[in-house]
């Protein structure tokens, strides 16, 4: 099935692929290394973004891990060798993005920093990124210009209160790379479970206090985009989030092609203004 969902991705067009050095504990990387070397000889690596994100050390995809608190190391030497790491698992040469994966401002020092931009200037990243949902760090990001270059945040429609942050960081130069654009899946209708990877997404997003927050915020956004007929929910929630000039991309996991095939159907479109000033309201 993943290899299906990649060549629909490739077919779509989409250019961008975001994994994680923990993601489906450690295997992640491996295997879809495994299944872009045959993609490679129709679209060639050079024509791809992919993106990987080290320094958490927890494994991520079991639903013991929703109680687990994660572990992370940032330290160069770790930094160093996972990129090497991720690398040699994507079999792609080099990582066009690499993303401190929950890293705050806390956690810098002059050694990382100044190893990060090694990295970036001997080409084994072309660009340094930090995947957080902390504003503070945010903007912190925004005088760290000269090792960040791209920040991957939290945002939907009903995360409309980072549109201030999200336009000080294009501001100051730094992308903006949007994730968690379906806020979980709050904003669209409750999803049967057919399987355990459905069962691993609502546990993930019922369990943890934060998610049953968000939920709670979701849910007049959920019942316009639910309401509404020009699009689905989902591709209305990525239209929403795509239409701000200030995003750079979204990011968005899938193991089913009708759905890459849906959201990719999202790109390019526009929210008509009555629809656009109902999710303002909300």
């Amino acid at each position: 099935m993943a290899g299906k969902v990649l060549h629909a991705v490739a077919d779509a067009g989409i250019r961008f692929i975001d994994t994680g050095r923990n993601y489906s504990g450690f295997h992640a990387e491996p295997r879809l290394g495994r299944l872009l070397q045959p993609i490679f000889r129709q679209v060639p690596r050079d024509q791809w973004i992919l993106s990987s994100k080290g320094g958490t050390l927890t494994p991520a995809g079991a639903l013991s891990n929703l109680w687990t608190r994660e572990r992370k190391d940032f330290s160069l030497a770790n930094i160093q060798a996972g990129i090497e790491q991720s690398i040699a698992n994507l079999q792609c040469g080099y990582l066009d993005l690499y993303f401190l994966h929950g890293f705050t401002q806390a956690d810098a020092n002059d050694e990382l920093l100044r190893g990060l931009q090694n990295l970036r200037a001997n080409g084994r990243i072309r660009a340094i990124g930090v995947n957080t949902h902390t504003e503070a760090d945010m903007q912190w990001l925004c005088a760290h210009r000269d090792v960040f270059d791209v920040a991957l945040i939290d945002y939907s429609p009903a995360a409309r209160h980072r549109e201030a942050i999200i336009a000080r960081m294009h501001q100051a130069g730094l992308g903006v790379i949007a994730g968690t654009v379906l806020a979980q899946g709050h904003v669209l209708p409750p999803r049967r479970v057919r399987s355990q990877k459905d069962l691993w997404y609502l546990a993930r997003a019922s369990l943890k206090p934060s998610a049953r927050r968000l939920s709670e915020a979701a849910g007049p956004v959920r019942e316009i985009l639910s309401a509404q007929s020009e699009m689905t929910p989902a591709q209305a929630a990525f239209a929403y989030v795509l239409e701000n000039a200030a995003i750079s991309s979204a990011v968005f996991g899938s193991a089913d092609v009708a759905h890459v095939r849906e959201i990719a159907y999202a790109s390019g479109k526009q929210l008509s203004p009555e629809l656009m000033a109902a999710i303002r309201r909300s």
